[in-house]
């Protein structure tokens, strides 16, 4: 066989490669538009980042070879675009923050502890919700902030004083936190959380109705609410409609897309969250840098809205 009949076969299976990868991409991006109706297709809209930079690369393969595959690479972009369009990044206007929150998986017993202090020694940051906490690293992240609520596998590190909290539990024993927080601005609600992984039926189920929870909590409370924790489901699902309706917003919207699982791959999803009700304002957001968990770190500083009040001449 010649060295040209070689090269073409290989062109010729990279091509078979990419058009199978196309239909998977297809079938991923239908499914998540499905997503709403089952339980069981809610993780396909999880995707919806990978789908677009997935159809990528066939779409310039194909765009001359195959239209059928290069439309269909197309229609992959533009589907799945549309939903990230309210995360593309914009020009915002500057504020002085007045929070710095962090939402942290410690990925338990897997990650460098040392690490990890030292970069929340570095960030100084106001409030840090961690999941996947083990006794250990408890210990010594309580050493660094004066005031801590403790619900085992979660909790709450802050700088202001704990007015009041509530830890609570889902059907299978995950803690979540619902605690208000003394600022020097007023009082402030924080909630942080870890849900399940919807892999199953019980975990999809169990998952929707712990956001669905959250996001009434949020909606009923009088404070301002701050969300921090791994909630194993992006912006994207049909699972965050609640925390939508609950008056809570990402602070990705308008920043990127700032995905942070899994750590050690060049693709991502966002299932680690900061998200604010309508009395904050973000000033920044960025992912912090790996110390060895499978999540990455999100950062978010935000200030307080000027009251209508203040804005009258």
């Amino acid at each position: 066989m010649s060295q040209r009949t070689k090269l073409q076969r290989l062109a010729d299976e990279s091509h078979n490669i990419l058009q199978a990868g196309v239909v998977l991409l297809a079938v991923g991006t239908v499914l998540g538009l499905l997503a709403g109706l089952s339980l069981h297709l809610t993780w396909f809209a999880d995707f919806r980042q990978i789908y677009l930079i997935g159809a990528l690369l066939p779409l310039v393969v194909f765009a001359r070879r195959s239209t059928p595959t290069a439309l269909t690479a197309a229609a992959i972009i533009v589907v799945n675009a549309g939903s990230l369009l309210p995360y593309a990044p914009t020009a915002m206007h500057d504020c002085a923050p007045e929070l710095t929150a962090l939402s942290i998986n410690a990925f338990a017993d897997f990650s460098d502890h040392d690490k990890l202090l030292e970069q929340l020694r570095a960030e100084d940051a106001d409030v840090i919700a961690i999941c996947e906490l083990t006794p250990q690293l408890k210990a010594r992240v309580t050493r660094l902030y004066p005031h801590v609520v403790d619900a085992g596998s979660v909790a709450i590190f802050s700088q202001f004083p704990i007015q009041r909290y509530k830890v609570r539990h889902t059907v299978s024993g995950r803690p979540y936190i619902n605690a208000v927080l003394s600022t020097p601005r007023g009082d402030l609600r924080v909630l942080a959380a870890h849900a399940r992984v919807p892999l199953s039926h019980d975990g999809a189920l169990e998952r929707a109705d712990h956001l669905e929870t959250l996001g009434s909590i949020a909606a009923s409370s009088s404070e301002p609410v701050l969300l921090l924790g791994d909630l194993n489901a992006t912006m994207f699902s049909p699972d965050f409609e609640p925390l939508h309706a609950g008056g809570l917003h990402s602070v990705r919207e308008g920043r990127g897309v700032l995905a942070t699982w899994p750590a050690i791959s060049p693709l991502r999803i966002a299932i680690d969250h900061v998200m604010h009700s309508d009395e904050l304002e973000v000033c920044d957001v960025e992912v912090g840098e790996s110390f060895g968990s499978d999540h990455l770190p999100l950062k978010a500083s935000l200030a307080w809205r000027p009251s209508p009040q203040s804005l009258v001449l």
